[in-house]
């Protein structure tokens, strides 16, 4: 029991380091050189996707009769409001802030909220792959859920 505790607390966090840092790289990368175009929007989108499809695709392959997706969808929805506000920082707009504590300590409270991440990822230029991440993982839950309906109807 412990030792499942464990590992859907390293898939959560899997799950939203790999979504969510190629965007916060790319902020940083895009503040460096002082504009933020379409092809970063395109290009931060991609290489989300990727990193996400990598890390469970990885653990799927460790852990190949344990549930891998779930907690890493979760750590993309529950710290996407923490990573999005450590990308802003590379452009002044939150943590690089000199008063960003005192300003809205609301809003870091709110960077756990499912919703948030819904709303701050518009604003991030990321809701187009978040929308994508998390359609790619309702057709993998459906294909395998299909997939365990054929298994047991063979098996009768």
């Amino acid at each position: 029991m412990r030792q499942t505790n464990l590992r859907v607390l390293k898939l959560t966090f899997t799950g939203a380091t790999a979504f969510w840092l190629p965007d916060v790289l790319w902020h940083w990368h895009a503040a460096r050189r002082g504009d933020w175009r379409l092809w970063d929007i395109l290009g931060a989108s991609v290489l989300m996707c990727l990193t996400l499809l990598a890390a469970y695709l990885f653990f799927k392959k460790r852990h190949p009769g344990c549930a891998v997706g779930a907690p890493m969808m979760l750590g993309v929805w529950c710290f996407g409001g923490f990573f999005i506000m450590v990308a802003w920082s590379f452009e002044h707009a939150f943590f690089g802030s000199a008063r960003w504590l005192s300003g809205r300590p609301e809003i870091i409270a709110a960077g756990g909220i499912p919703f948030f991440t819904y709303i701050v990822s518009a604003y991030d230029a990321s809701l187009g792959a978040l929308l994508l991440v998390n359609l790619v993982a309702i057709v993998i839950v459906l294909f395998q859920y299909r997939l365990a309906a054929r298994r047991r109807k063979v098996s009768e």
